[in-house]
C-alpha cells in the first residue's frame, strides 16, 4: 500500500453508517482499494456473500463468460470527497435504518464506507472514459434523482430481469418495468444515459441491466478488481 493511500486511511473518518444486523466490521484493505481508484464518475461493483448477494450473483450465471455465478451483486456511481473528508457514492438501494427506524429506498447518496464491510468478497472499479467536462453533468444528474426522491429500488424488477435472463429476452422491456423504480445497475446506466452516454449495448433493455452487464461493458477503458483473501 503506497503512502498516499495510508494518508487517506489515516484521514478517513468512518461515518455513522446504518448497518444491517448480519453485517460485520469494516475491511481496511477494501477501503484502500476503493480510495486508490476513486474518481468521480467511475462505477463501483461489489459482490457480497450474504443471502441476497449470493442470490443476485447466481441469477446472473447465464450472463457470465465462464458460466459460473457472477461476482457482482451491486453497483454504484462514484461521487466526490466532501468537506467532511469522506468519500460519497450515488446508488439505488433498499437500506433499513434500525436506529430511527426507517427504510432508505431508491436513489440515495451514501458514504463509500457502506460497501467496505466484511461481507464484500469481490470489488471492482470501472472507468468508462467519460470526459472531465462531462463529469459535473453526470453527478448533477445523480444528485437530482436523489433530491427528487422519485426513483425507488425495485425488487420486482430484479425478479423481472431474472425472468428475462431465463427467457433470453433481455432486449425486451422488463415485465415489471417502471421508470420510477430502478435497481442499482439500471440506475447507474440511467445516469449515464441522461447525459447522452449509453455504457451498455442497445440489445439489453435499460430495465434489465444487471451488474454483470456493466462488468462486460465495451465502454470500459480501465478495469480494476479486488478479491478478499
Amino acid at each position: 500500500m503506497d503512502s498516499s493511500v495510508n494518508d487517506s486511511l489515516d484521514d478517513f473518518a468512518y461515518p455513522d453508517v446504518p448497518k444491517k444486523p448480519e453485517r460485520t466490521g469494516r475491511n481496511k484493505d477494501l477501503l484502500a482499494f476503493f480510495l486508490r481508484h476513486f474518481r468521480p464518475g467511475r462505477i463501483g461493483l461489489v459482490g457480497t456473500d450474504d443471502f441476497i448477494g449470493e442470490a443476485i450473483r447466481e441469477a446472473q450465471r447465464t450472463l457470465t463468460l465462464d458460466g459460473r455465478d457472477s461476482k457482482w451483486s451491486h453497483a454504484f456511481l462514484m461521487g466526490e470527497r466532501r468537506i467532511d473528508g469522506n468519500f460519497y457514492i450515488f446508488e439505488s438501494d433498499l437500506e433499513p435504518d434500525f436506529e430511527r427506524p426507517q427504510v432508505k429506498n431508491g436513489a440515495q447518496e451514501s458514504p463509500l464506507a457502506k460497501w467496505t464491510v466484511e461481507e464484500v468478497k469481490y470489488a471492482a472499479v470501472l472507468d468508462m472514459g467519460i470526459e472531465d467536462d462531462a463529469i459535473p453533468a453526470l453527478l448533477s444528474t445523480a444528485l437530482t434523482f436523489v433530491h427528487e426522491r422519485e426513483i425507488a429500488y425495485s425488487i420486482s424488477q430484479l425478479v423481472g430481469t431474472w425472468l428475462q435472463i431465463i427467457r433470453a429476452q433481455i432486449w425486451r422491456p422488463n415485465p415489471f418495468e417502471d421508470m420510477k423504480a430502478l435497481y442499482c445497475s439500471s440506475f447507474v446506466r440511467y445516469c449515464y444515459q441522461s447525459i447522452g452516454r449509453d455504457i451498455v449495448g442497445q440489445d439489453i433493455h435499460l430495465s434489465n441491466t444487471a451488474p454483470e452487464h456493466l462488468w462486460q461493458s465495451s465502454s470500459i477503458v480501465d478495469r480494476q478488481r479486488w478479491t478478499a483473501e
